[in-house]
């Protein structure tokens, strides 16, 4: 069974990892309605996670390194190049989807014939109608009329 959208949000938070203040899990359903335009829930959720690591970047942006009385070190640049790799990993996954053709760089492109064109005025006065339907090729336009 596939997951849906809930589903991909809590792994995103176990797989990222929310801090103590729970900033990650206040601001994923925030996440995931930007990342909608994506083709699929997959994809949405790998564009949700990329976004989640550059949150957790920008929290870990603001702490200090500190030792604990018990001589324990956390130093924060380590939480740092953690968090840059993940996101090393995840641009790695969404543009091996890019090159499979499950989502595309630039967004869909759309397909059609047109069906209205401009018309191209006149040189000078008396010439005849470059866009007139005799010289386009109109199919509902009589044969035998002139102009």
């Amino acid at each position: 069974m596939p997951l849906d959208a809930s589903a991909y949000q809590q792994l995103i938070i176990g797989q990222v990892g929310d801090d103590a203040a729970g900033t990650l899990a206040s601001q994923i359903t925030t996440l995931w309605t930007a990342n909608d335009n994506q083709t699929s829930v997959p994809v949405q959720a790998l564009y949700v996670r990329r976004d989640a690591i550059d949150l957790m970047l920008a929290r870990a942006r603001q702490g200090a390194d500190f030792t604990d009385p018990n001589g324990t070190e956390v130093k924060l640049d380590q939480l740092f190049e953690h968090l840059l790799k993940m996101r090393q990993a995840v641009q790695a996954d969404i543009d091996r989807a890019v090159a499979a053709g499950l989502v595309t760089a630039a967004g869909s492109g759309a397909v059609g014939e047109l069906t209205k064109t401009t018309p191209i005025a006149v040189d000078y006065p008396g010439q005849s109608d470059p866009s007139g339907r005799v010289y386009r090729g109109d199919p509902l336009r009589p044969r035998r009329r002139r102009p």
